[in-house]
């Protein structure tokens, strides 16, 4: 049981003392408290606003300013871009990537294909053949004569024969004109009986250029030839056209020749026809002349 000391106040006991403290250390702790909230808040605000104030340029330029390098030091290298191995150079420089549907004329991308053409060499020019001029002088020159054969054989040009006899400078029967005469040696169709007229050198042909040459028909059934013409003098020329002269009589004609042998012309060959007459007996060929 206590005592009366501890039960009243104001009796001096150490209920009094303990009631009667100084409550000031508690108010000096409350306001170390909020001094401190205070300056936490100061500190907070000084770091977190300025940021917002200044310019975005100011963070930029300052940004610019930490990232040039000092005078005598090297650049960072930037890392090269990985490659895939199926992924190779040429390939890469290959692809051009496809403009959108929205872009400008402007912005898309343009490729430009370059084709290389290699030009073919341009043919050889043939000369024409050498007209005969008026004068009493004759020229001669090294391109083939336009005239093949009158009473003798033209500048640049030879006459053989296969299967026949070839005698330029020959009369004709009943006349006292020389001409070419051709005397068949064979005794069955399929042999062969050919003319062949020869150019030292090939002479241009036009569409226009013509061939004049007169035949004398053999006696009783007449000639027929067929006359072809080619730029090579080693073959016969592929396409023919047909002369038929009547017995023992002159005929003239006039061939396009051109069109026998576009370009260019070597060789004219003049085939007996034995098919369609096998009694050819001898004829006579004059008046030869490459023209238009």
């Amino acid at each position: 049981m206590l005592s009366d000391d501890f039960s009243r106040p104001g009796s001096g006991g150490r209920h009094d003392e303990i009631a009667h403290r100084d409550p000031r250390p508690a108010t000096r702790f409350g306001q170390r408290a909020r001094y401190v909230l205070v300056i936490a808040a100061v500190i907070g605000i000084a770091v977190a606003v300025p940021p917002l104030l200044i310019p975005r340029e100011g963070l930029n330029a300052e940004a610019g300013a930490r990232a040039t390098p000092l005078p005598g030091s090297s650049p960072p290298s930037a890392p090269a871009p990985a490659q895939t191995p199926a992924q190779t150079p040429a390939q890469t420089s290959a692809r051009t990537p496809a403009p959108s549907s929205g872009a400008e004329p402007s912005e898309r991308a343009t490729t430009v294909v370059r084709v290389t053409v290699t030009p073919k060499p341009p043919r050889p020019r043939h000369p024409s053949c050498a007209a005969a001029g008026n004068s009493a002088v004759t020229e001669v020159t090294a391109v083939p004569a336009c005239l093949i054969y009158a009473a003798a054989l033209g500048s640049g040009w030879q006459a053989t024969g296969s299967g026949t006899n070839v005698d330029p400078g020959r009369k004709v029967p009943d006349g006292h004109e020389a001409a070419v005469r051709i005397q068949k040696r064979t005794h069955s169709r399929e042999q062969p009986a050919t003319i062949t007229l020869l150019a030292d050198s090939a002479v241009a042909t036009r569409p226009d250029t013509r061939l004049r040459l007169r035949i004398f028909g053999g006696r009783q059934y007449g000639t027929i030839l067929r006359l072809s013409a080619s730029p090579s003098a080693g073959r016969p020329g592929g396409r023919s056209v047909t002369l038929q002269a009547p017995p023992e009589k002159w005929a003239t004609f006039v061939v396009h020749v051109g069109a026998l042998s576009p370009s260019r012309l070597r060789r004219i060959d003049m085939a007996i026809a034995t098919d369609q007459l096998p009694q050819a007996y001898e004829f006579y060929l004059d008046d030869i002349t490459l023209g238009r």
